[in-house]
């Protein structure tokens, strides 16, 4: 007697956000494959939501179309939070502690100069 298995497909998350994203960058399944590195029919199994992809693939997939796993699951519709244009990202993590406060003071400054502010 064959035993059939039934296969539940997930409609909404990540194969639809995937899907979407990779057909706003004129991508094929092939092409995104190739960048993240696994295989087409990977791809066409996450979009079509019979498998779901693995933590590194996730964010793989993530640094490459610049969206947060939070929107490519679905569980949000804003696609990336950003604290500060590109141009003034720096890493505070050079700064010692009283280059950071320093900072900080700077901050708190131009916050009180009705110039600087909106």
């Amino acid at each position: 007697m064959m035993v059939k298995t039934m296969t539940r497909r997930i409609e909404t998350g990540i194969p639809a956000r995937l899907k979407e994203l990779r057909r706003e960058r004129d991508l094929t399944q092939t092409e995104l494959a190739s960048i993240i590195g696994v295989g087409r029919a990977a791809v066409a199994n996450w979009e079509s939501g019979i498998r779901l992809p693995k933590n590194s693939a996730i964010m793989a997939i993530c640094r490459y179309f610049d969206v947060t796993p939070d929107y490519l699951c679905g569980r949000v519709d804003v696609r990336n939070v950003v604290i500060a244009p590109p141009v003034f990202r720096f890493d505070l993590g050079k700064l010692n502690y009283n280059g950071q406060k320093s900072l900080y003071n700077f901050y708190e400054y131009l916050l009180t100069r009705e110039e600087f502010t909106e």
